[in-house]
């Protein structure tokens, strides 16, 4: 495809006719652990095989969130899985459930038994790929295990981190590894910065494959830190493929669905597809988009930022 009309497609400008996307709902079942994991899969149509990006939500979140950028990922050539984490999930987020208020709901996220479930989950999504091919109604032959990409939005960026390289210090000192080889890049919206959850500063400073920071300004933590303070992921990740994006006047909630399409959505979108694009298709012209072309057109309501 020629430069001129991938740029057109990641600007909006293109008339063509996006491809159209089966949503289908699954439920996984991990022996081992005796645990169920809803999952939701967003497909392209096509033959395939596409490369394949897991989701991971953040707290009180579900496999129905985020659905803008499953489909829209989708429409351009990825089979994209969203699973449900029982336990950070919105089920106990209603009156008179265990994290129904705030302190009760940091503490959750913090959990050191939380996040390393959201991470066995997301590992065991993973590890199925091969049988939830076979699995899924239309998901026959569409699936490239070979180019995984892992996503995650607040708690579910600290996952796509951990998975990435970034130690986890837990509460008693003990520093831990929970890296995954088999993703190949990484997009973190709105991460845990430094002295927030499990991440110590220097968290990050090991983590060589590509890694997509997105915040906004106004994404504040629960402890109402600014968003400077997620910045710092960025600041710590060691240069090679990193790249951050500061969407202005966007907050924490905003990078979730919203009631209807919005300006924001659109630029995440486009900025994501264009890092996907880069990282697992090899598409050398999505980085020009995601670093130069983009930002232009956006000026100055978003700032991107590379190394």
């Amino acid at each position: 495809m020629r430069r001129g009309i991938l740029l057109g497609i990641l600007l909006g400008l293109s008339s063509l006719a996006l491809a159209s996307v089966t949503v289908t709902d699954y439920l996984l079942h991990d022996n081992n652990r005796n645990r169920d994991i809803p999952l939701k899969a967003y497909l392209p149509e096509g033959d395939g095989p596409f490369p394949v990006v897991v989701f991971a939500h953040g707290e009180g979140g579900s496999k129905d969130g985020y659905g803008y950028l499953g489909r829209h990922w989708a429409q351009h050539g990825y089979v994209v899985l969203h699973p449900t984490h029982p336990g950070v999930d919105p089920s106990g987020l209603l009156p008179g459930r265990p994290r129904a208020d705030l302190p009760a709901l940091v503490a959750a996220a913090e959990d050191p038994v939380n996040f390393a479930t959201e991470l066995d989950d997301v590992r065991y999504v993973i590890d199925q790929l091969p049988a939830l091919a076979d699995a899924l109604p239309g998901m026959s032959g569409k699936v490239d295990a070979a180019h995984v990409g892992l996503a995650g939005h607040s708690l579910g960026a600290s996952t796509a981190l951990a998975m990435a390289g970034a130690k986890v210090t837990k509460a008693d000192g003990e520093v831990r590894d929970y890296s995954d080889p088999r993703p190949l890049a990484f997009l973190a919206m709105s991460p845990q910065g430094p002295e927030q959850g499990l991440f110590v500063a220097g968290a990050w400073s090991q983590i060589q494959r590509p890694v997509f920071v997105v915040t906004g300004s106004l994404d504040k933590g629960v402890d109402g830190s600014p968003w400077t303070v997620r910045r710092k992921v960025y600041e710590d990740l060691p240069p090679g493929g990193k790249v951050l994006a500061v969407f202005h006047g966007a907050a924490h909630k905003d990078f979730a669905d919203n009631l209807g399409k919005t300006t924001l959505d659109r630029r995440v979108e486009q900025m994501t597809l264009a890092w996907w694009d880069y990282t697992l298709k090899g598409q050398a012209q999505s980085k020009g988009a995601l670093l130069e072309s983009l930002p232009k057109a956006y000026a100055p309501a978003v700032r991107v930022h590379s190394k």
